[in-house]
């Protein structure tokens, strides 16, 4: 809530959550709402570890583009995204295990942060799962 973010669904154990990044400060919010997320997380893990004997670990993919927003149904509507960004974004994000990182994001991401406002590193690229083309992925310096 405090990033903006609009959770569009959850699946399993994901959660979809877009911003609209015509808005000033949206891509920033992305990585401020993945911040927030692990911070949460990492002051509830040994409370985890101790009830459940394991704690979460959340991992997340960026992308940016254009998402199709629309009504289906008819006798149970509900509201729908479509587009290729909400697949490469998960594709994006299943990469994480692969190169080691807890998140990733696309050069589409990269181009709508302000300049210098985090250090990133290049993980090279990946030519991701149903795409034709290789996608640049970054994720943070830490």
């Amino acid at each position: 809530m405090e990033t903006d973010g609009e959770v569009y669904q959850y699946v399993g154990d994901e959660i979809v959550i877009s911003w609209n990044i015509k808005k000033e400060g949206a891509t920033l919010n992305c990585f401020r709402c993945f911040s927030e997320i692990q911070r949460v997380l990492g002051e509830l893990k040994s409370e985890y570890q101790m009830i459940f004997g394991v704690h979460p670990v959340f991992k997340a993919g960026l992308h940016a583009g254009t998402v199709v927003v629309g009504e289906i149904g008819v006798i149970k509507r509900d509201i729908a995204y479509s587009g290729d960004v909400l697949n490469t974004a998960s594709r994006i994000q299943s990469m994480c295990n692969d190169l080691g990182v807890l998140i990733l994001f696309s050069g589409a991401v990269l181009n709508n942060l302000p300049e210098n406002s985090v250090v990133t590193r290049q993980m090279g690229e990946v030519l991701l799962r149903g795409k034709s083309e290789p996608v640049s992925l970054y994720s943070l310096a830490i």
